[in-house]
């Protein structure tokens, strides 16, 4: 009887530690193929960011559009093929002032180039709608040429005005 026990305990041992080897490898399974989806992912984004560029002024046709005047239909064709892209361009601001209601943020009007007068400028009027104080430096009010790094968000044909989102903004 004693031999028997032993043999059915040996058994019981046997089967309970098989058991647990196998559940070990198969948490190592699904945890190697839980660290290949992440790598999977990092690789498709690199890819998407560098696929992204920046248009600059030495973009023959981003150039003709943010010096040229023409009509609110022609600047809102041209930009909304560009809408969300990144842009460069030397610019001048025209005006600017506190958003209603904030101390530090403002509305900026804006136009490629170099300042003339607030009634004259070339290309399409500029319109960045909210920037940070912080954002500005110490970059002077109006009257005061800039370069930019800025996103396009939209050309309004209501308000005749290319819309954007200054990322960085330094005088020249």
């Amino acid at each position: 009887k004693n031999d028997s026990k032993l043999l059915v305990s040996i058994a019981v041992t046997m089967t309970c530690i098989s058991i647990a080897f196998i559940g070990m490898i198969c948490e190592k399974n699904e945890s190697k193929i839980k660290e290949v989806k992440p790598e999977k992912e990092i690789v498709e984004t690199i890819e998407v960011q560098a696929e992204e560029k920046i248009i600059t002024m030495d973009d023959e046709k981003f150039k003709y559009y943010m010096t040229t005047k023409m009509s609110s239909s022609e600047y809102a064709e041209y930009f909304k093929t560009i809408e969300e892209q990144e842009v460069e361009f030397d610019g001048c601001i025209i005006d600017a002032s506190l958003r209603s209601g904030y101390n530090t943020r403002f509305e900026m009007f804006m136009a490629a180039g170099d300042y003339i007068s607030e009634e004259e400028w070339v290309g399409p009027f500029i319109k960045v709608n909210d920037i940070a104080k912080t954002k500005l430096g110490r970059l002077a009010f109006g009257k005061c040429n800039v370069k930019v790094k800025a996103r396009i968000d939209q050309y309004n044909t209501e308000l005749e005005q290319l819309e954007i989102t200054i990322l960085e903004i330094e005088s020249r």
